[in-house]
């Protein structure tokens, strides 16, 4: 028997076995996460770990009913393979060790679980291991392993309390009261709890994430590189390039790795190697894997190579004056001048990448498991070989805006660089462009200008649909097919924008957009390889500038329901979708969600207009309807009061008859409950350090006519709870008789001669 299990020093034994099976669905879950995060079999991985918590979790519930000396032998033995288990581990990481050693302590603990403290030592490490797997996943799927794992807490701590309630009212003696019956509302109160939970997530406007913690990975990859240390110390800079030497090579062309990310797409974009063909940029075989994960603030691009030289068909860069920096434990801050507007990035690397470190323009401190880097004039940083799978790194920044577009303030000490023309440029693109900027004042409004001309004037096409053939592939685009890729608008604009005599210069990167709400990253994926412009702006300087239709300029941070980010998720996939040219079923589900998340908006939206512009105006309309009702609900509350107590008395005393030619305990445990709640509901309550034998006395001396009655029940109240046995039924009626002398029909009282 459980009493038998009792020790007070241990603390309450748990009572109610529905407990071990929720606590079983929380290392479920917990046994899910960690697998999908850390091991390369996952679905393994997790049966095993399930299967081990359930066995373990079998031998506590047979050690709380008979313990045996076999039972912590067991436990001490499952800790002993968690030591093992923790060095053996140490190879891939302190993290894995440590999640490893936390398993196998849950097992040695679930194998002696039997008094609630280690209950609740046990949902402890669970949630440890929890919140370690939350950090590591990069799914939104994971969301469902926490809502699992909160359900099922939810349910094993309410069914704790009402353990902790049946002990209150029948001991620690096993038995069958009627409090028994109240885990039954357990599932139900969890459901609840949880859906109002997931309409509070959905619907309360979210905070921007706090990313704490040093991102920076020093185990995941090594960067050394001996020959750059020395250009480091010595401090040897890049030749200047005319056709982009060095920059780039050996770094597969420039080219993303298909070889990464879920999708296996083949080969990526081609903007980072050190030239760039506008006519031979290719998106074809360009998938949907997820090249990066970015943590940060807001949305952002990321820089990764700067051109100034453009031959009509070819961008290059010039005088870039490279320089090698060496880093002091893995970092370097190249403005020590502290800034409030810094934007913190986090970035994960998982699929092969070009030798750079991409990161928000402009770049104030980088965090990098290596020992030198590269940086530019341009403001391109390079590393010593490709930046591989697996790699973490740091990158701040400072962006400041300017009419909401950000900009990079740099004094320009060679303008004539950035307003190179191509010999045989065609004078109608010119033309074209002073005919668009006539209008604008000053330097800023005709870049904007030139921007939008083109983002509402021309029409985007992924795939590149030119072949030069003789003619200038700009002109041809400009003026004719006015459909082409990205590198064709952001060539066209930064010549447009030269042709005005506005310094300019193009850029490619990543377009890091794609906010993932479930998993709180930014999700960057091949087919995201960009091309933009920014354009120097006097006393301001190097501006953004985005002309390309299927792509807009990340907004600053903004505070956004959950359903507001996902309806734009969706509504992202699904563009994303659209833009490789795929059909069917996946597209129009993304565009359903979307849809579907923009419905719920636009009513809450709806709602919440209604609530602060037409609520006053509809309680004045109906003012003399609205005095009526709280006049009636006042009342309505007096009478309740007034009729809850008859109300509660007749509910008891029909329970009690109901009760009468039943279990005799169980009618004994009943008369004192409800008589005690009769006392209580007329301000004579027990007090929570008296007795049952203690508060009959005091009631006794204040009702001498309550004397015999409550020693009746106070009597066969100790036989139930303490003594073996069962009472006969002419006991349970002098039960009965003994309630009844006290609680009657109208509220009135009678001794028990009466």
């Amino acid at each position: 028997m459980i009493g038998q299990m009792k020790d007070q020093s241990q603390g309450p034994v748990l009572g109610d076995p529905r407990i071990y099976a929720g606590l079983w669905l929380m290392q479920a879950s917990v046994a899910v996460a960690q697998a999908a995060v850390v091991s390369r079999a996952p679905l393994f991985a997790s049966l095993f770990w399930a299967f081990v918590c359930a066995v373990s979790l079998s031998l506590g519930l047979t050690y709380r009913a008979k313990p045996s000396a076999l039972h912590p032998q067991l436990a001490n033995g499952a800790a002993a393979i968690g030591g093992v288990s923790f060095l053996l581990s140490l190879l891939g990481g302190l993290a894995n060790a440590l999640l490893m050693l936390l398993l196998w302590l849950l097992v040695a603990k679930n194998i002696t679980l039997a008094y609630k403290r280690d209950g609740y030592f046990t949902m402890a490490i669970s949630l440890v291991v929890l919140v370690f797997a939350a950090a590591e996943s990069r799914s939104g799927w994971f969301l469902l392993v926490v809502a699992v794992f909160t359900l099922s807490g939810l349910f094993s701590l309410v069914l704790t309390h009402a353990d902790d309630l049946r002990r209150d009212a029948l001991g620690d003696k096993e038995t069958q009261g009627l409090s028994a019956s109240l885990p039954t509302s357990a599932l139900p109160l969890t459901v609840g709890v949880l859906l109002v939970a997931a309409l509070l997530y959905l619907l309360m406007p979210t905070p921007t994430p706090a990313h704490w913690g040093d991102y920076m990975d020093p185990a995941s990859q090594d960067y050394r590189d001996k020959q750059w240390e020395q250009e480091a110390r010595t401090g040897e800079t890049g030749r200047d390039k005319s056709e982009g030497s060095g920059g780039g090579s050996g770094s597969n062309g420039g080219r993303l790795s298909g070889s990464s990310g879920s999708q296996g797409q083949g080969p990526g974009y081609q903007g980072f190697s050190d030239r760039l063909d506008i006519d031979g940029v290719s998106r074809q075989g360009i998938g949907k894997g997820i090249v990066l994960y970015v943590q940060a603030a807001q949305p952002l691009y990321l820089t990764g190579k700067v051109f100034d030289t453009f031959d009509g068909t070819r961008w290059t860069s010039t005088r870039t004056g490279e320089r090698k920096i060496a880093l002091r434990g893995g970092r370097h801050r190249f403005d020590p001048a502290e800034a409030d507007e810094e934007l913190e990035q986090g970035i994960e690397v998982v699929a092969d990448l070009p030798p750079i470190l991409f990161g928000a323009s402009r770049v104030v401190e980088v965090g990098f498991p290596g020992s030198v880097i590269a940086a530019d004039s341009l403001g391109s940083i390079r590393i010593p070989r490709p930046l591989a799978k697996g790699t973490r790194y740091e990158v701040q920044s400072r962006i400041e805006r300017v009419e909401g577009r950000p900009f990079v303030e740099v004094s320009l000490d060679d303008p004539g660089r950035y307003l190179q023309l191509p010999e045989d440029l065609d004078s109608d693109i010119a033309d074209l462009a002073e005919q668009v900027a006539a209008s604008a004042a000053t330097s800023l409004a005709k870049a904007v200008a030139l921007e939008q001309h083109l983002r509402t004037s021309y029409e985007y096409s992924f795939e590149s649909i030119f072949a030069s053939q003789g003619v200038t592939p700009l002109s041809e685009f400009l003026l004719e097919t006015r459909r082409g890729h990205c590198e064709y608008f952001a060539s066209a604009l930064a010549i447009m924008l030269r042709t005005q005599g506005i310094p300019s210069r193009l850029v490619t990167g990543f377009s890091a957009t794609t906010y993932n709400p479930l998993t709180g990253y930014l999700e960057v994926r091949a087919l995201d390889g960009h091309a933009w412009v920014e354009a120097y702006v006097r006393d301001r300087g190097w501006v953004s500038l985005e002309p390309t239709p299927a792509y807009a300029l990340p907004p600053p941070s903004q505070t956004q329901t959950t359903s507001q980010r996902l309806e734009r998720y969706a509504d992202e996939l699904a563009r994303q979708a659209e833009l490789l040219g795929e059909e069917g079923v996946e597209r129009d589900w993304l565009r359903g969600i979307a849809e579907t998340f923009t419905l719920i908006n636009q009513s809450i939206g709806h709602l919440w207009r209604l609530l602060t512009s037409g609520l006053w105006a509809w309680i004045l309309d109906n003012r003399l309807l609205l005095a009526t009702l709280g006049a009636g609900l006042a009342l309505g509350a007096l009478g309740w009061r007034r009729l809850r107590r008859p109300l509660e008395d007749w509910t008891a005393r029909k329970r009690i008859q109901s009760a009468r030619h039943g279990d005799p305990n169980r009618l004994v445990l009943l008369c004192v409950q409800e008589l005690e709640a009769w006392l209580a509901r007329r301000g004579r309550g027990r007090a929570s350090y008296q007795t049952l034998e203690e508060y009959a006395r005091e009631l006794s001396r204040g009702e001498s006519r309550y004397q015999g009655p409550l020693s009746t029940l106070v009597e066969l109240f100790s036989r139930v709870r303490y003594a073996e046995g069962r009472l006969t039924c002419e006991e349970g009626a002098s039960a009965f008789e003994a309630f009844s002398a006290i609680v009657l029909p109208g509220d009135r009282s009678r001794s028990p001669q009466g």
